[in-house]
């Protein structure tokens, strides 16, 4: 009678090949490597080439009118408050039921003092509620909402989105892209621009309604040297 036993790392080895674990264990970090990978180099050859904003002429302004989106998606009260320019416009598209703005069309902000009877005082309330406001709100700030016909200032900050690159590799990855400009309003003149590059890998599962993404400032991706984003109006647009 033969008592022999195997040694124990046959008989795991055995039941992995058996269960086809064996081959997971050896796949699963040549597929983590690529995935992780997935469309990181031509992410990053963009951001090289076309990342840095481009300055074609700077101005000044006591304000601007800001198209990249209705005024409570783009926080806009903290645009004014916490920004050195006297006015934002904006144009309030989305309207949602508890929106302090009821009426779509374009609207002004414009800082004022408290006391100043033209402070509008139910989003003074709104302002006053918020963490990021409390410096404009402590020194005697306040907010005057006028309507408008149109954008009345000489220069707007806009968001253009351009079509996705699609990437055709095992994940469909795709690259989604956009370019921010500032521009004179009057005549239709670029005074900056960026372009914005967002990475859509799709080769890692998402847990959420979100889909996650690397753009040029993720780390290991974007060049070395930094530069204020363009969506940083005031290192472009110089307040008055």
């Amino acid at each position: 009678m033969n008592d022999y036993t195997p040694p124990l790392y046959r008989v795991i080895l055995a039941r992995l090949l058996s269960q086809g674990t064996l081959a997971c264990v050896l796949i699963a970090p040549v597929y983590l490597y690529f995935a992780h990978a997935a469309g990181r180099d031509d992410l990053r050859a963009l951001c090289e080439k076309n990342f840095q904003p481009k300055l074609h002429r700077q101005v000044s302004a006591s304000g601007y009118f800001d198209g990249r989106g209705s005024c409570l998606e783009n926080g806009c009260w903290e645009n004014i408050t916490n920004s050195p320019y006297r006015f934002i416009e904006f144009e309030n598209v989305t309207i949602r039921p508890g929106d302090l703005l009821q009426k779509p069309g374009f609207y002004r902000a414009v800082k004022v003092r408290s006391r100043d009877p033209d402070c509008d005082r139910l989003v003074q309330k709104d302002v006053e509620s918020r963490r990021s406001t409390y410096d404009f709100v402590r020194e005697g700030g306040c907010l005057r909402i006028d309507r408008l016909n149109a954008p009345e200032a000489r220069y707007g900050i806009f968001m253009e989105h351009q079509p996705d690159i699609d990437l055709h590799n095992w994940w469909d990855s795709s690259i989604g892209v956009s370019r921010a400009v500032i521009k004179d309003i009057q005549t239709g003149e670029i005074l900056a621009e960026q372009t914005f590059y967002n990475l859509y890998q799709n080769s890692m599962p998402s847990f959420s309604s979100f889909r996650t993404m690397l753009h040029c400032e993720s780390r290991g991706i974007g060049p070395a040297d930094r530069w204020p984003s363009l969506l940083e109006v005031k290192e472009y647009l110089k307040p008055e």
